[in-house]
Formats: structure tokens, C-alpha cells, sequence
């Protein structure tokens, strides 16, 4: 198998295959820092208000996952108008 990734056209097929499989929503996906210095329910605040200021502009609002241990904060996925995801953070 290791011969058959040498041929780049193959390699190429190879990667936009698991890509689909792996985010079929698109090929890339940021995580945008838009509380920095903040922490618990000042951290979640912020990330609202920034949520529902990009929903206003055309994102949509996936989901929001509550801080849990061992992490400090939450985050809210959402997606851009085409589709892709992006996660406030």
C-alpha cells in the first residue's frame, strides 16, 4: 500500500474519499477565539453574543457544548452560510 501513496493521483483520490467521510460539510474547520481572558459564565456570555451577532449575518447556530471537566469552557458550533463548520471558542 505504501508504493501505491507514491502515485500522487491516487494519494489525491485517497484524501478527498476521507475527507468527505470525515467533515462531508466541507474541508476545513476553524475555531474562532472570540472570548479571550474569560472564563466560565462571563466565557459563555460573550460566545452568545457573538453567536447571535454572526447568525445575524448568515451563520447558523448548530449546537452549544457546556464546559465540562477537564476542560475550562465551552464552545457553539455553527456554520457558514455554504455550510462549514466553525466553532466559537
Amino acid at each position: 500500500m505504501t508504493d501505491q501513496l507514491r502515485n500522487p493521483r491516487l494519494r489525491d483520490q485517497l484524501t478527498r474519499h476521507w475527507n468527505a467521510q470525515l467533515r462531508p460539510c466541507g474541508d476545513v474547520h476553524l475555531d474562532v477565539r472570540a472570548a479571550p481572558g474569560l472564563r466560565g459564565e462571563e466565557w459563555m456570555a460573550a460566545l452568545e453574543a457573538e453567536c447571535d451577532r454572526l447568525v445575524a449575518l448568515g451563520a447558523t447556530r448548530v449546537r452549544r457544548h457546556e464546559p465540562a471537566p477537564p476542560f475550562d469552557g465551552g464552545h457553539i458550533l455553527t456554520t457558514d452560510p455554504e455550510g462549514d463548520e466553525f466553532c466559537l471558542d
